[in-house]
């Protein structure tokens, strides 16, 4: 804590996973650095200083620390992993053997199991292998698969422990090792969503929006954020432009990060590349209520054309030919 965040993430830089994940452990179960006076604070780093010169040491508190330290060095999905493994005490990795397994063996294998087993398992993995497997289930099972995520509650480790048990003796020819993902409800959902193919995405969607129609729209709305206008190409933009209302454009731009911008930028005519400039230049202080409600809008924009297939927004995982 008291070496700061940009210092210490350059130590972490240094650290391999298991030193990251037994000082994490550390940092996690220490309290607030802020109440130690100044002469506690200058005996603390006066041992952290002699400590590195002669074994090494590191030095910090917090959960709000850790997850400011930890996402600059391993970025938010691998903290998030680590944390919520530190937390739970679960030294394992859950359904681990499943890494490197065959998508079309192990969705055939899954095909008889039932939704909430499917559901825990998939929350578990990676999201792109989560996603060639939910893509390789029967339609059926996708969708009640898809809705048990969203409604997946912190598992008991005796049941977790119970499936991989009956999971392993089924699976063992095509045993692997695996990596955890422990992510739950809808944020897991749209995790794998976001890299199925567009047709599972929208066999899901369609059950949602039937069964549930404020989860789908959740869904619909996180599936797709203003700073992803990076994910479409220049064509997409200037179709987007074409229909945003120009009040929107620079009162979104105002709460954008540099690539949206320029990606902006790049696709306006000289002139309304000037006059938006001077916009920006001239605009007062926003609420960010405002810049979130005319990122929105635009945001509807793009879905609204994506859905009637006017635009093309590039996803990960596997991608569909385009000619």
């Amino acid at each position: 804590m008291m070496l700061g965040a940009d210092v210490s993430a350059g130590v972490l830089r240094h650290c391999n996973d298991k030193q990251i994940e037994a000082l994490t452990q550390e940092l996690l179960g220490i309290g607030d650095v802020t109440t130690l006076s100044l002469e506690e604070q200058k005996s603390i780093l006066e041992e952290c200083a002699w400590l590195a010169r002669v074994q090494g040491g590191v030095a910090g508190s917090g959960l709000d620390y850790v997850w400011q330290l930890l996402t600059q060095v391993l970025g938010e999905v691998r903290t998030n992993e680590l944390i919520k493994r530190i937390r739970t005490g679960d030294s394992g990795i859950p359904f681990d053997f499943l890494r490197g397994t065959d998508p079309d063996q192990l969705a055939e294998s899954l095909q008889e199991e039932h939704s909430q087993t499917v559901a825990v398992i998939l929350s578990y993995l990676p999201p792109e292998q989560a996603a060639q497997i939910l893509s390789r289930l029967r339609p059926d099972l996708q969708r009640d698969v898809a809705e048990r995520i969203v409604t997946l509650g912190q598992m008991v480790p005796d049941v977790i422990k119970e499936i991989e048990r009956g999971l392993a003796e089924k699976l063992s020819p095509m045993l692997a090792n695996a990596h955890e993902r422990g992510v739950r409800g809808v944020d897991s959902l749209i995790t794998i969503m976001k890299t199925v193919d567009r047709g599972t995405e929208k066999t899901i969607l369609e059950y949602l929006s039937t069964h549930n129609p404020s989860l789908a729209e959740q869904v619909r709305q996180k599936m797709f954020v203003f700073e992803d206008l990076t994910l479409l190409d220049d064509r997409a933009i200037q179709r987007v432009l074409r229909e945003v209302d120009p009040k929107d454009l620079p009162l979104a731009l105002k709460g954008a990060g540099i690539e949206v911008r320029e990606l902006i930028f790049r696709n306006l005519s000289t002139r309304a590349r000037d006059m938006l400039n001077e916009e920006l230049e001239s605009m007062s202080p926003q609420r960010l209520s405002n810049i979130d409600k005319a990122q929105q809008r635009i945001v509807d924009v793009v879905r609204r054309l994506e859905e009637a297939e006017e635009i093309l927004i590039s996803r990960g995982g596997e991608k569909e030919r385009v000619i």
